[in-house]
């Protein structure tokens, strides 16, 4: 295991719960049992295993949980060997390239010098369910160049549903706590529960399924080694749908809702096919999928690419990008497959009507003039509107309008406006709840630099238009001070500054009041 702590092999435990499936509090790994065992401490500390997680909101262990028994959060599924998910894997984090033997292996001739992941899950594919079929393809044509022609380094689909003793029935599953078919038949639903049951359910699977986890472990470690336990062994085999590339004898009959997959993705669009006219996906939908939520953005700029970006992780969205620049639409879209770009005149109400009343939500990233008109819009065809921008007059005077049609028009949720608010408020509700007394808050937001990048006139870096920047900063200002309210007119912000923010010293910061401080609280100083 030296070698292993030098070279750690990595496994990815806990991924986020895909955004299509309903958010349940269940967890594969536990942090800590009733009996003061942990299945994550133990991987970490006797395996000698790197174990990485993903933060998600609704497990039932917190991330700190997660950190205390020594694991390490990380953002991407590159390093890891076996990935250990709930659900279906977002078809994008779905990595199959294969990975370099881990440890002393790798210079060892008699060992692989690439090794193929391992995927387990819940992967909603062993039923032929048609809709996640793209998922099971991904195991089974390896995406790596020089990898043999058979795909002997596609990665391993293990489900967690499969696994059975020799009596046939299933060893792993979350027992009566989350409906697993295991005696007694029991149906329960641990999203909307307490804590407890969620907690039970995941120290059952988790206990259920770390003999399992060491064995495909092992694996990676000792190859060659005869496996500690026939039963474990043969049961994972049984449980494995897909690996070398190719479906396992047991599963070969998945090849049948493959081909049908593969058919409804080669056919044409039809002429008739009204989303396809308002630059949606065309595709007629699988059996059984989820209905994917339509999103319209409007607007291609310095702030688009990292909500496109975000938007496309998920497969149950499909975006449409409008822009009058189809050259910036296209260059972002062009790496997601569910992203489609569309050139669009803001100005011409009706092809902005058309492209609204073929969505679910609208995202407008456009210039702050333009936000009034797609907001009538959205109230006239009832879908709901983000923006980033300050409430305009003009926006206010909608307001009623759209509760009368129950419309939410949600503006202010952006950076700044709107995270560092969020951000603010959730801050000063935790101070409170402790019965501390806040008699002073303050909150600088910006386009920080790296300090090698830094050596710039305005040390800053310009994440939106540059224009729309320094206009902001001829803004008139509003904040209190002292226990008083301070205003500074929009001529004079940028010479009555705060000098010397203490942030750092490479670069040095001044600070420039915000727009609307004065009503953001009740402590004397925001």
């Amino acid at each position: 295991m030296t070698v292993l702590r030098r070279s750690p092999l990595t496994l990815r435990a806990l991924t986020r719960r895909p955004y299509h499936t309903t958010p349940a509090r269940a967890a594969k790994l536990t942090t800590r049992h009733a009996s003061g065992s942990t299945a994550v401490h133990e991987l970490v500390t006797k395996d000698g295993v790197d174990v990485l997680i993903q933060p998600c909101e609704c497990r039932v262990f917190a991330v700190d949980d997660f950190l205390k028994a020594g694991t390490k959060l990380h953002p991407t599924l590159q390093r890891v060997y076996v990935l250990v998910g709930i659900k279906e894997t977002p078809l994008l984090e779905v990595l199959t390239d294969p990975l370099p033997a881990p440890g002393a292996h790798v210079h060892d001739a008699k060992y692989p010098a690439l090794v193929p992941r391992t995927q387990v899950m819940f992967s909603h594919t062993v039923k032929g369910q048609l809709y996640n079929m793209e998922l099971l393809s991904k195991c089974l044509t390896s995406k790596t160049g020089g990898a043999p022609s058979r795909g002997a380094l596609s990665p391993r689909l293990i489900g967690y549903e499969l696994p059975t003793g020799d009596d046939g029935k299933r060893t792993v599953g979350f027992d009566w706590f989350a409906g697993a078919y295991l005696p007694p038949v029991t149906i329960m639903a641990v999203d909307i529960l307490p804590t407890a049951p969620p907690l039970e359910a995941s120290q059952h699977f988790s206990t259920a399924l770390l003999p399992y986890l060491r064995t495909v472990l092992a694996g990676y470690t000792h190859p060659n080694a005869k496996p500690t336990s026939t039963q474990i062994h043969e049961a994972l085999c049984r449980a494995t749908v897909a690996q070398g590339g190719e479906l396992t004898p047991s599963f070969e009959w998945l090849r049948r809702p493959l081909g049908i997959w593969k058919e409804n993705i080669a056919a044409p669009s039809s002429e008739d096919d009204e989303p396809a006219k308002a630059g949606h996906a065309s595709k007629k939908p699988l059996p059984g999928a989820p209905r994917k939520k339509r999103v319209l953005m409007l607007g291609s700029g310095m702030v688009a690419r990292p909500a496109v970006d975000e938007l496309c992780r998920r497969s149950d969205v499909e975006l449409v990008i409008a822009s009058d620049s189809i050259g910036n639409a296209e260059r972002l879209a062009a790496q997601h497959p569910n992203a489609q770009p569309v050139k669009v005149d803001v100005s011409d109400r009706d092809s902005v009507g058309r492209l609204v009343q073929g969505v679910d939500v609208v995202i407008s990233l456009l210039p702050v003039p333009f936000h009034t008109g797609v907001a009538e819009a959205c109230i006239e065809y009832r879908k709901y509107l983000v923006t980033a921008s300050y409430i305009s007059p003009a926006m206010q005077a909608l307001h009623q309008r759209a509760v009368d049609v129950d419309v939410v028009l949600m503006n202010e949720i952006g950076l700044d406006p709107g995270i560092d608010h969020c951000s603010a408020l959730s801050l000063l509700e935790k101070l409170r709840s402790e019965g501390k007394e806040i008699v002073s808050f303050t909150s600088f937001c910006g386009g920080l630099p790296t300090p090698e990048h830094a050596d710039v006139p305005l040390s800053y870096r310009f994440s939106w238009s540059p224009k729309d920047v320094l206009s902001a900063a001829l803004n008139p200002v509003r904040f209190k001070l002292w226990g008083g309210e301070c205003a500074i007119d929009g001529d004079a912000l940028s010479s009555r500054h705060f000098p010397s923010v203490p942030l750092s010293n490479v670069p040095q910061f001044e600070g420039i009041a915000g727009r609307k401080g004065a009503r953001c609280g009740t402590c004397p100083d925001t």
